[in-house]
């Protein structure tokens, strides 16, 4: 029971195409994100209901400001997945798309 457990695991090394496709993947997830989050929110905007108290102040200035925010540092989202000194025009399409696809 008092043995050291090797946690040396090594990691795989990717080659550069496959590294592409991981950072394809991931920026996609990122771009159908508030995807997700859309059901969570119009589920709280029904629970808060039709009287003015200041919880449903606060989930309205919620559900106004959250997009706003996020449209506002969409590309600096992306840019943490892509920007980089490999960076092919293809993920940058990528990204461009993903960015519209965010934002819509």
């Amino acid at each position: 029971v008092g043995g050291k457990i090797n946690m040396s695991a090594q990691k795989k090394v990717l080659s550069p195409h496959e590294q592409l496709e991981v950072k394809k993947r991931k920026i996609w997830e990122l771009a159908t994100s508030p995807r997700k989050q859309m059901a969570m929110m119009m589920f709280m905007m029904w629970l808060s209901g039709n009287e003015l108290n200041i919880f449903p102040i606060m989930i309205t200035g919620q559900a106004v400001y959250s997009p706003i925010s996020s449209i506002m540092g969409a590309t600096k989202l992306f840019s943490k997945v892509v920007d980089g000194i490999d960076t092919s025009a293809e993920l940058r399409e990528e990204r461009r798309n993903a960015v519209i696809t965010y934002i819509l």
